[in-house]
């Protein structure tokens, strides 16, 4: 399994270059050393259960706010 993270829009240039440097990987013309970041074992991440708790809540939350802001510039 390789899993390189999410990139929230600024890593084009580096979903680019992992992706060349993974099929490298899987094809077995390349090792571990020669990736761009550092191949590590999976790992609980402290707190994400909490942080996919809040984001249910928060997300439709500033959808809200969205939709009232984008009424009251239209009514400019």
């Amino acid at each position: 399994l390789l899993f390189a993270g999410v990139y929230s829009g600024r890593g084009v240039a580096m979903s680019t270059v992992w992706g060349a440097a993974a099929a490298r990987l899987l094809a077995g013309v390349a090792s571990e050393r020669d990736m761009p970041v550092s191949v590590t074992p999976m790992r609980t991440v402290f707190g994400h259960d909490f942080a996919v708790q809040v984001a249910r809540f928060v997300h439709p939350w500033h959808r809200f706010q969205d939709q009232i802001e984008a009424k009251a510039s239209t009514r400019k």
